[in-house]
């Protein structure tokens, strides 16, 4: 099963390090780009000031907040259940938050394949990930002791995703980074 609870990220609020970045890697996505693990919506309320269709998904109870009262498609859903009811090629965007962290490689190797037959042939895929530095600092969330796998290294994202073009931003305390990858 696909369901696992995404780990709390670093910067995971409107003025992280990686906003910016994932914000312009999907300015101009061809289609809809759906924010796993979306939390609040502040990325999916970045993402469409920019004029994306963006929407966010959830599974965490109670974490979309007083947000799901605002103007964003916000839905406390599985995102592997979200991904598995949308057609094929039929999102030009995804982001990964938090989600594929704690995955064992079987996990992770099945949602990537998910997210990739649900991208568009232009589609773009962010993930942003906790480093193994991070995973193990003091200041990881208690999910990490629990988790059934490991977050993944930065360079290994190439090889993971080795049908796109890869392209990993380190995060300024080098505890995160982000991937951008393309289709």
């Amino acid at each position: 099963a696909l369901a696992v609870p995404p780990v709390p990220v670093l910067d995971a609020a409107p003025d992280a390090w990686w906003g910016p970045v994932a914000v312009d890697a999907l300015t101009g996505a061809p289609g809809r780009v759906v924010h796993a693990a979306c939390g609040d919506g502040w990325l999916v309320a970045q993402l469409a000031d920019k004029g994306v269709d963006a929407y966010g998904v959830d599974p965490r109870a109670g974490a979309l907040g007083e947000a799901e009262l605002g103007t964003a498609d916000l839905r406390e859903e599985d995102p592997a259940e979200h991904l598995g009811a949308v057609g094929a090629a039929g999102l030009g965007g995804v982001v990964l938050s938090g989600v594929v962290d704690g995955m064992t490689v079987g996990q992770r190797n099945q949602l990537l394949a998910l997210v990739l037959d649900r991208l568009s042939p232009e589609g773009v895929l962010v993930v942003h990930s906790l480093s193994p530095a991070g995973w193990d600092a003091e200041s990881a969330p208690p999910e990490a002791d629990l988790a059934p796998g490991r977050p993944l290294r930065a360079r290994t994202w190439p090889l993971v995703l080795a049908d796109c073009a890869v392209q990993v931003h380190a995060g300024p305390s080098g505890l995160d980074y982000l991937v951008v990858a393309r289709r």
